[in-house]
């Protein structure tokens, strides 16, 4: 049996209007379409069973089949360019509300590529604290975890920094709430054996990370560790800002002096 999975772009259509159909054929196999009227959709055994009439159409007929990958998860892309392509010095910032921070490796903010193992991200990690990932692309990946982990369902504040003259990799986690039960403030820092994250093919995303990127995946680029949670004020600073210029970015408006530096900075 063909194992076969579709699905049109429109619920509905009036008649002179193009509907698109999307077909993945797992195996590989090619397979025949033809337009129906469904008369009757009950398949039960006390019903009265399926029943259809094929409709001729000029798009009836046997079709080649491939694989298409249907990547699940939500996130937000920015193409690239020369100005993220350019980037060495960062800093990655946003509030987060984490539902499940200790489920696996969560991607918050980077240009990272997971095949390549090139560009940098800010994370959770696999036991639910704030880290910062930087790879050169050469085979060299330095990771710098607050290594406390989040509570779940609160909000905070999160940031990481990377001064390439320096090579000092900074990362910060702020409860919002000052209740004794989520936590207290922790910042890390590291100097790191890299001077500069290694160039990638990949956007800049949020709540997720670029396993490879197009042309070495099916259908495109494939996307992993995805966020769950709610992310507000994320932003992308071209320099490692300190820890008062972190907290000018969550105002509004732009504190003078910051806009020549900031990259990205999305009201969300």
């Amino acid at each position: 049996m063909r194992k076969l999975l579709g699905y049109s772009d429109q619920i509905s259509a009036r008649p002179g209007k193009t509907v698109k159909f999307m077909v993945s054929s797992l195996d590989g196999q090619p397979y025949h379409a033809d337009i129906v009227r469904l008369i009757c959709g009950d398949d039960s055994p006390s019903g009265p069973g399926y029943k259809e009439t094929v409709v001729e159409m000029p798009i009836n007929g046997d079709y080649p089949g491939r694989a298409q990958a249907i990547n699940d998860g939500s996130y937000v892309t920015v193409p690239g360019g020369p100005i993220l392509g350019g980037i060495t010095s960062f800093t990655l910032q946003a509030l987060i509300w984490p539902t499940t921070p200790g489920r696996g490796r969560q991607a918050l903010l980077g240009k990272w590529c997971d095949k390549a193992q090139a560009g940098f991200g800010l994370y959770i990690d696999d036991d639910g604290a704030v880290a910062l990932r930087l790879g050169d692309g050469s085979g060299t990946v330095e990771t710098v975890s607050t290594s406390v982990p989040m509570v779940g369902r609160e909000w905070h504040f999160v940031a990481a920094s990377f001064d390439a003259a320096t090579r000092e990799m900074r990362v910060y986690q702020e409860p919002m709430d000052d209740n004794p039960g989520v936590g207290k403030a922790v910042s890390v820092r590291h100097t790191a054996a890299i001077d500069s994250p290694g160039g990638n093919n990949a956007p800049f995303l949020m709540a997720a990370h670029c396993v490879s990127t197009l042309g070495e995946a099916p259908g495109g680029t494939a996307m992993g560790a995805h966020y769950n949670g709610k992310i507000d004020s994320p932003s992308l600073a071209s320099r490692a800002l300190d820890r008062a210029e972190m907290e000018g970015l969550v105002q509004d408006p732009m504190p003078a002096g910051l806009e020549q530096d900031v990259v990205g900075w999305w009201d969300s």
